[in-house]
């Protein structure tokens, strides 16, 4: 007698919804100090188990069909089979496909083409220098996307096959100067060792030094000890100091010696009022929210009434983040929660309606004091 195999489906809702409800009983009666993320014991588990796997046999086993879908899912699941993977997407295409900084993307392939024109010349004999550094200046306002690139930095020139590794190590004033003597140092060594191969970016660089002229500031210490790594011929590491344009010259100006040190300097343009907007749509997609037509034009009015009195403090997509995640979001809930619904309305639940924008001008921004101040260019090129 032929033998008919029934194959189980992945667990669906009845048995998901089992499993949940017995683990938030069990969870209910767990001391406050016993850990959040215990789960229901094995007993428990195979009962519920045998009890699904049951049901659906015996739906599966009603009709031929039935059995002909199991054997093709059988072979769908069978080693043998290679499951298709997505291709990875690089670090130059995920560069490209970010929102605005049409300069910065420009300014970066170029460094490219000249790190790949230096490196074949160097195979074909005919460069013979030693010189591999590719340490850059990323000058720029908060919220420009700053450490983002720093990362696609590490991993393309991995590709290139300019570093080892390719990773990223992110450190700032906080993480490298040291409360006592000598623990500067420390930090920064270790900070340099751990980015061996990577890049080393180091966010508000300026703030090493403020141009203080108290001997107490370590801060100081930093930039003597990254001296010796930023001057080795072939460091296997990129080195990346950020900051606002201004602040960073200043901190150039400190030492005679460390302008000279950063060969390539990017800049970050601030975004402009349809650049943030598109930002919004991806924040909202991402998050299966959905602005209506209302709502969408109120925010770009928001956005262009921000854009016309901002500072140089201004958050760029920082700011827009949180305008969505902390102020929108935020008065949408408060409304949908407090008038009458269908707990199951998926369109009440991601619809974004031009009265959650208003209160969230009214009342987010209410003590936003925002400035207008003149920014001019210093006047590096990359």
């Amino acid at each position: 007698m032929e033998k008919k195999v029934v194959v189980i489906p992945d667990f669906t809702t009845p048995f998901t919804t089992a499993y949940a409800e017995q683990t938030c009983k069990i969870s209910s009666e767990e001391t406050e100090s016993e850990s959040t993320y215990n789960k229901i014991d094995e007993e428990d588990f195979d009962r519920l188990l045998d009890e699904f796997i049951s049901n659906e046999t015996n739906k599966m086993s009603d009709t031929e069909e039935n059995i002909d879908k199991s054997d093709n899912q059988n072979k769908e699941c069978n080693e043998d089979y290679p499951k298709e993977t997505e291709a990875p997407i690089s670090a130059e295409t995920r560069l490209e496909n970010m929102i605005g900084l049409s300069g910065l993307k420009k300014d970066m392939a170029e460094a490219k083409i000249m790190a790949l024109f230096t490196k074949q010349r160097k195979a074909l004999g005919l460069d013979t220098t030693s010189d591999n550094r590719h340490h850059m200046l990323f000058l720029g306002n908060p919220g420009t996307g700053k450490t983002t690139v720093a990362k696609l930095v590490g991993e393309m020139y991995y590709d290139m096959g300019l570093l080892s590794i390719g990773h990223t190590v992110e450190m700032d004033r906080s993480k490298l100067v040291g409360e006592f003597i000598g623990h500067t140092e420390k930090n920064t060594i270790e900070a340099i060792e751990q980015a061996r191969g990577g890049v080393l970016f180091i966010d508000e660089a300026y703030t090493l030094t403020n141009n203080s002229k108290d001997s107490n500031d370590f801060g100081k210490e930093v930039i003597n000890a990254l001296l010796t790594v930023l001057s080795e011929p072939d460091p296997d590491m990129i080195v990346i100091f950020a900051g606002y344009e201004d602040k960073m010259q200043e901190l150039l100006d400190t030492n005679p010696g460390l302008k000279e040190r950063f060969p390539l300097k990017f800049y970050f343009e601030d975004y402009t009022k349809e650049e943030l907007l598109e930002i919004a749509h991806y924040v909202c997609h991402n998050r299966n929210f959905r602005l209506s037509p209302a709502a969408d034009q109120r925010l770009s009015e928001l956005i262009e009434k921000t854009l016309l009195c901002k500072d140089e403090h201004f958050g760029n997509g920082r700011w827009i983040h949180n305008l969505i995640e902390h102020g929108i979001i935020k008065y949408m809930a408060k409304r949908v929660m407090a008038a009458p619904h269908i707990p199951d309305d998926r369109e009440l639940f991601c619809l974004i309606e031009e009265s959650d924008v208003i209160e969230t001008e009214q009342k987010f921004l209410q003590n936003k004091s925002i400035k207008i101040v003149p920014h001019t260019r210093i006047g590096f090129t990359a």
